[in-house]
Parts: structure tokens; sequence; C-alpha cells
């Protein structure tokens, strides 16, 4: 592994990055290639960003660094600043957690952020918080060179019986590599909600994101990530005490020649723990789309439950979905299932909409509006179900059938 923070200079042959990624079944489907050519070091252009007002609950990043947070935060007493700052002061015993969940092996870029970054958020909620309103984390990136990666580092932690809910909203349209990762602590008796929404039309990104679930606590995590010119997203989530849960809801709509690919796993580590995926996905002309789920059952969790459900669209022949969903069991006593399906828009249903009046665009908008709903129902505010539907609907509309 490369060293921790070790700024320099970093020389890997174009050999050496193939040969660690060949063979990663995370990278299974998306070529390495796609990355080589971009430099390390991100130079964000030196224009002076306007002064941004944050709401009650939001708390807006800078090229990936704490610029300022609302009242809502303060009033809570969240602790929220730069991962640098977090780690130099070892705030709330930082260094004890940081950089311990998440996997190295044979990752270059994982490797490549944990010696590079320079930039990115602490959030840490203290003991038995109960939040109301939900937390909005809002970038706001430069663009600078187009070949340039962007290098963040992103920690939460949640400590004791904390109720929380995260949107962490990235609709960008810069020219950039991001290359995040994030590791997440949520600690016994809590319960946190994260919508992580993502849409970068002309972005490369590259995300591995680790959570660890302690007892008797519930992870629901929703991805949606919508029109990304090329997006690896890696999931590794650590069921990590007695009736520790996660529930992984998520989608994607793939256009023109996007490139998605979400590689999720989900470990179970101890007894009674419960965890369900469900994914959705929808892809048109040339795009491609990716799910490679795998639930893991390790040996002493007896008593343990593993879902995992995948349905699929495809709107254009020349688009590509690859669903490989995966179980891992070494224990008999466990209840688990997997199921995968993979189509097009039903013709009879359209025939069916259209001779009540409703014209062939409306009705397919209508079948993929429906098709989604189950993900956003999923969400636990209404008001955050509502929002997604209403920015799904008007990128369903913007899709040329």
């Amino acid at each position: 592994m490369i060293g921790l923070h070790n700024k320099g200079t970093l020389k890997i042959s174009n050999k050496n990055i193939n040969n660690n990624h060949t063979n990663n079944e995370h990278w299974k489907y998306t070529s390495i290639k796609h990355f080589k050519s971009c430099n390390l070091n991100f130079v964000p252009i030196k224009n002076k960003l306007k002064k941004v007002i944050p709401k009650s609950n939001e708390i807006i990043l800078y090229n990936g660094n704490v610029y300022c947070y609302g009242n809502e935060i303060k009033k809570n007493n969240l602790h929220v600043c730069n991962i640098k700052h977090a780690i130099k002061k070892n705030i709330n015993n930082i260094n004890k957690y940081f950089n311990k969940i998440l996997p190295y092996d044979n990752d270059l870029y994982l490797n490549y952020n944990t010696s590079l970054f320079d930039r990115g958020m602490y959030l840490f909620f203290p003991p038995n918080t109960k939040l109301n309103k939900h937390i909005n984390i809002k970038h706001i990136i430069d663009e600078g060179e187009n070949s340039s990666f962007l290098n963040c580092r992103n920690y939460i932690h949640s400590s004791e019986n904390v109720v929380a809910s995260i949107v962490n909203y990235e609709e960008l349209d810069i020219n950039q590599c991001i290359n995040t990762a994030c590791e997440i602590y949520i600690e016994k008796e809590s319960k946190i909600e994260i919508i992580n929404y993502s849409k970068k039309p002309n972005t490369k990104q590259l995300l591995n994101c680790a959570a660890l679930i302690k007892s008797n606590s519930l992870l629901q995590f929703h991805a949606i990530d919508m029109n990304s010119k090329l997006v690896k997203n890696n999931y590794y989530i650590k069921l990590g005490g007695i009736n520790s849960q996660c529930l992984f809801n998520g989608c994607n709509i793939a256009n023109n020649d996007d490139h998605i690919d979400n590689y999720i796993e989900i470990r179970h580590l101890d007894k009674y723990t419960f965890s369900d995926l469900n994914y959705k996905i929808i892809t048109n002309k040339t795009s491609k789309s990716i799910l490679f789920a795998k639930s893991i059952i390790e040996k002493n969790s007896s008593n343990s439950e593993a879902y995992q459900n995948n349905n699929n669209i495809m709107l254009s022949n020349k688009s590509t979905i690859n669903s490989n969903p995966q179980l891992e069991i070494y224990n008999d006593d466990v209840k688990c299932s997997h199921a995968s399906t993979t189509g097009q828009i039903d013709n009879e249903a359209i025939y069916y909409m259209r001779t009540r009046g409703i014209n062939k665009k409306n009705s397919k908008k209508l079948i993929l509006g429906s098709f989604l709903n189950s993900v956003f129902e999923n969400i636990e505010s209404i008001t955050l179900q509502n929002y997604f539907k209403k920015k799904v609907t008007k990128y369903l509309n913007e899709l040329e059938n």
C-alpha cells in the first residue's frame, strides 16, 4: 500500500496498473485504461468563489473542503471540519478509526487517494443525537485541468443512539476525474439514512465507500446515479454486530454513451444480521450499466438473512447491462435469496395505455416512472421521495427514445 499522506510523485507503469486490476472482480466490467491518462493532482481555477449562504440544514463543500454550514448543524452540536484538521488534532479519537475499513488489496486508485488526498470532510454525530431534519451536503467544484484528479477523503462517524438522515448531492458539470474515498462508522443503537445523488454528464468518477455497522444499528443507503459519463463505484458494507442491518436501495439511468458500474459487497460478520439490496437500472442508446452485487455470510453469522433483487429495462438494443448477483454462504442456519431480470418495456402495457388516450411517449414515461417508484418509496421522508421522483421524471422527459 502506498504510504498514508505521503505527498510526492508516484511512478507506476501502465503495465503495473493493468496487472493490479485485471484480476479484481470489482473491476471486471470497467477498463482501467479510462483513468490512466489523468494527472494525480487537481489544480482548481483561481476564480474567487462568490459568497454562498448555506441553508440551515446545509453543509457546503468547495473543491472538496468544508466551506460553510448552517445553523441547524451548529444547533445540534454536530462536529464538521476539514478531514486533515480532524486527523491532525485527533478529534474524537479519529485516528483510532480512520483508514481501517476500506480494502486496499490491488486497488491502485484507492491507494492514490490515501496517499495524495489533501481535502475532504469530517462529520461527527455526538451520542443521543436525534435530527428532525435531514442534512444536505452540497458540492461546488471549480473546473481545473481536464485530465486532473480531485482526490477527496470523507469520514462520517455516528456515535451511539443517533437518528439522522444525510443527502449527499452531487450535480456537477465539470470535466474532471473525481477520486473519492468515504468511511462511515455507525455505533450501537443508531439509525442512519444516506441518499447519494449523482449527476455528472461530463465527469469521470471513482468512488470507494465503506461502512461498518455495529449492534442493533441500521444503515439505509440510497444510491441514485443519472447521466454520468464514466462512474466506477465500489461499496463495501460490513455488518459488524448482532442485529446490525443494511438496506441498500438504488437505481441508475444511463443514456447516450454513459458508463455506470456499481460493485456492492455486503459482508455479514455476526449473528442475526440482515441485508436487503434492491437495485434498478434503465439503459438507453449505447450506454452501459453494471451491477455486481455480492452478499457474504461468514461462518459465525447464524440466523442471518441476505436478500438481493435487481430489475433492469433496456430502451435500446445497442445498450448493455451486466447483472451479476452473488451469494457466498458459510453458515447453514441462514435465509438468503437473489433474483435478477432484464428486459424491455412491455408493448402490451403501452398498447393498453394508448387505448386509454395516452400517447406512446407519455406511456413510456409512466411505465418507467412506475418501474422506479419502489426505489424512491424506500426513502423515509415523503418530501425527499417526491423531490427525487420529480428529478428523475424531469430527466426521463429528456431521454430520446
